[in-house]
C-alpha cells in the first residue's frame, strides 16, 4: 500500500501467487485481497498486520467488503462465491456456480451479493442466508457486476458483448448497452442515473440507465479493464493494459479540456476517435 499524496510505501501485504484484486473497507481501517495462492485476505492498514484468511480450493479473482466491513466475498475459479467474516475468517454462505466465479459485489445495504460467473450468469443472493433470489442471462461469460446505488438494479457485463441493466428483486431486464467487444467491467454513477462500461473494442462508454442511450464515448490504445466514475461523477477512471487514465467524458468538458491542453485544433481522424458522436468542428475556435 502506498501515501496517496507522496506515493510513500505504508505497508507490504504477502501472498503467495499474484494478486488479482484488492478491496478498501468502508471505514478505512481494512483491505482485503484475493490472490492466486487461492486464498482471500484481510490486513490492518495501519500495521499491515494479517488479521484474516479464507482458502479457497482455487484462484481468487475478486474481493469485496460489505459496508460495514463485517463480511467480505470472494469470487473464485472453483465455481463459488463464499462470504465470510472480515474479523475471523469464518465462513457464513457460500454460493454456488456452475462456472468460474469472476465477480462479485455487495449491494448498498449489505443485504445482498451480486456473482458474475464464467456459467453466463450473473446472480444475486441474500448475504445472511445464501438463497438466491435473481438469476440473470448472458450469451457469455460474465466479467462484472455493480449494484446502483439503491440497490434497486443490478448491471452486468459480459464477453458477449453487452453491458446490461437488470432490476435486482425480480431479474427483470432494463437495458441492453452494446459493445463491439467484451465488457470487462461496469461501474454506476453516485446518483445512480448512468453506467459506464469498459470494453476490449478499447472503448469506455457511458449509457443512461433510463433510456439505454449512449451518451459518450471514449477511445483508448488498447482493451479497457476497469471504469469508475469520480464522485461528483465529471470524471472518468479508466484502466488500460499499460495505462491508467482520469478524464472528462461529457463532449463539453472532453473539448475544454483539450483546448485548455492542445496547441493545435484535432484532425478529423483525431476527433472521430476520441469524439465519434460528435459533429466535427474547430477544437479551438482561437487556434488554427
Amino acid at each position: 500500500m502506498f501515501e496517496s499524496a507522496t506515493g510513500k510505501e505504508v505497508a507490504r501485504l504477502a501472498h503467495h501467487g499474484t494478486v488479482n484484486s484488492v478491496t478498501f473497507s468502508a471505514d478505512g481501517r481494512l483491505v482485503a485481497t484475493g490472490s492466486d495462492d487461492k486464498t482471500a485476505r484481510v490486513f490492518e492498514i495501519a500495521t499491515g498486520k494479517e488479521v484474516a484468511g479464507h482458502a479457497h480450493q482455487g484462484r481468487v479473482n475478486s474481493v469485496a467488503f460489505s459496508v460495514d466491513g463485517r463480511l467480505v466475498a470472494t469470487g473464485s475459479e472453483d465455481k463459488t462465491a463464499r462470504l465470510f467474516e472480515s474479523a475471523t475468517g469464518k465462513e457464513v454462505a457460500r454460493l454456488a456456480h456452475q462456472g468460474a466465479v469472476r465477480s462479485v459485489a455487495f449491494s448498498a445495504d449489505g443485504r445482498l451479493v451480486a456473482t458474475g460467473s464464467s456459467d453466463n450468469t450473473a446472480r444475486v443472493f441474500e448475504s445472511a442466508t445464501g438463497r438466491e433470489v435473481a438469476r440473470l442471462a448472458h450469451q457469455g461469460p460474465v466479467n462484472s457486476v455493480a449494484f446502483s446505488p439503491d440497490g434497486r438494479l443490478v448491471a452486468t457485463g459480459s464477453d458477449d458483448k453487452t453491458a446490461r441493466v437488470f432490476e435486482t428483486a425480480v431479474g427483470k431486464g432494463v437495458a441492453r448497452l452494446a459493445h463491439q467487444g467484451p465488457v470487462n467491467s461496469v461501474a454506476f454513477s453516485r446518483d445512480g442515473r448512468l453506467v459506464a462500461t469498459g470494453s476490449r473494442d478499447k472503448t469506455a462508454r457511458v449509457f443512461e440507465v433510463a433510456t439505454g442511450n449512449e451518451v459518450a464515448r471514449l477511445a483508448y490504445q488498447d482493451w479497457v479493464n476497469s471504469v469508475a466514475f469520480s464522485p461528483d461523477g465529471q470524471r472518468l477512471a479508466v484502466a488500460s493494459w499499460n495505462s491508467a487514465f482520469i478524464s472528462p467524458w461529457q463532449p463539453k468538458d472532453i473539448i475544454d479540456y483539450a483546448c485548455g491542453h492542445l496547441p493545435f485544433n484535432l484532425t478529423k481522424e483525431e476527433w472521430k476517435r476520441y469524439l465519434p458522436e460528435e459533429p466535427y468542428r474547430k477544437t479551438c475556435p482561437k487556434l488554427d
